[in-house]
């Protein structure tokens, strides 16, 4: 809402050109009435309040119930809780080399962006954020599956051994090592420790020893 002031063009005596505090004994010209500048609070009042940490998991709920798009699921997948948060499940079985399913999103380059948890290479310029199911894929140090490109705007999802059904569909994230890179949870047997390439586990080895000794220092 726009608050505007009334512009009065009587001279004289006028206590709202002087700027003085209106009185009970205070008189105004013919037809005009007083006008009071709203307080701060009034204002932020009339503005819409930014929803609490409760109030946005009510909502996420309601988000999650109406749209599913956390909730998703068809005849091949669908996406629900597991040990580590939400991840992908194989509603039927899939054979190796079997399609599972297209990996589609928005497109972003590399020079304007710096990635997330869920992006994807989709070649040497170009990201993708993943939408649903896609978002949800865990890594796993073993993994069930792998990514190929599908088209020149999608990647595809494939099957690399037997799936069966409910189990969780991972594929292995090979990403490069950074400061920030983490530690790798998925209870593989041949977990490598690092969320990272095979090729690239003794970088991140040598990069922790070296944080060591400052720390130390």
């Amino acid at each position: 809402m726009t608050w505007k002031l009334k512009r009065v063009s009587e001279k004289g005596s006028d206590p709202l050109r002087r700027g003085k505090k209106l009185n009970k004994n205070d008189s105004l010209p013919k037809g005009q009435t007083p006008f009071r500048i709203p307080s701060r609070s009034a204002t932020l009042c009339k503005m819409k309040k930014k929803p609490g940490k409760k109030r946005r998991e009510k909502l996420q709920k309601k988000v999650d119930k109406t749209h599913g798009l956390r909730n998703y699921h068809d005849d091949d997948v669908e996406v629900r809780k597991g040990k580590y948060g939400l991840g992908v499940y194989a509603a039927r079985q899939f054979l190796p080399g079997e399609f599972v399913f297209e990996v589609t999103g928005q497109l972003l380059p590399h020079e304007n962006y710096n990635g997330s948890d869920y992006v994807m290479e989709l070649n040497e310029q170009w990201y993708l954020e993943p939408t649903t199911p896609a978002a949800f894929l865990n890594h796993s140090c073993s993994p069930n599956s792998e990514l190929v490109q599908l088209t020149k705007h999608s990647l595809g999802l494939v099957a690399v051994c037997n799936i069966e059904p409910e189990s969780e569909i991972v594929f292995d994230y090979q990403w490069e090592p950074h400061e920030g890179t983490p530690q790798c949870r998925c209870g593989a047997l041949n977990c490598r420790g690092w969320v990272v390439a095979a090729d690239s586990v003794h970088k991140m080895t040598k990069s922790k020893k070296k944080a060591r000794k400052k720390t130390k220092m």
